[in-house]
């Protein structure tokens, strides 16, 4: 089940990206921050969704006027079902509280922690749950909510065991 809730998580996060910057940690020595982008390089579409950002750009952090540039362009290639599937998720994520957000941005970064062939291992995994059928996947996740902490340490070791052997 923790590989299920950090896929969802990984998805929350993910999805986030397109209208929330995560915190990012400071950089790692012998890495240089990214730039900041200016104002001017935006495109009008661009400058258009963030201006109310305009007054206070340049003194936002280069990693977020990044990120707000980078999720303004996804915005904008967007069809009207995806904006709306953004939308709704970024709603779901301001009404979760506080803390269950910062659980979600803790495991995106131990998610990023994460050697890429794990991550790799950790999105397929995630794909090939989401292709089950909706009955499927709820009476998987019933299975697993109704297990005791013991018997999810158990299963996980099992699973581990598992991909090991092959």
């Amino acid at each position: 089940m923790k590989l299920i809730k950090l896929c969802k998580c990984l998805l929350v996060a993910g999805t986030l990206l397109l209208a929330v910057p995560v915190c990012m940690a400071a950089t790692p020595e012998g890495l240089t921050a990214p730039a900041g982008v200016a104002w001017q390089s935006l495109s009008s579409a661009q400058q258009q969704l963030l201006n109310k950002h305009q007054d206070d750009w340049s003194g936002l952090p280069p990693v977020r006027q990044l990120a707000l540039a980078r999720g303004a362009q996804r915005w904008l290639i967007m069809n009207a079902n995806e904006r709306a599937a953004a939308a709704s998720r970024f709603n779901n994520w301001r009404a979760m509280p506080d803390a269950e957000r910062a659980v979600i941005r803790q495991r995106y970064l131990e998610f990023q922690a994460l050697p890429s062939a794990e991550q790799a291992r950790i999105r397929l995994a995630f794909a090939r749950f989401n292709q089950l059928d909706v009955a499927r996947r709820a009476a998987l996740l019933r299975q697993w909510n109704q297990m005791s902490v013991a018997e999810r340490a158990q299963r996980l070791q099992q699973m581990r065991d598992q991909r090991l052997q092959r």
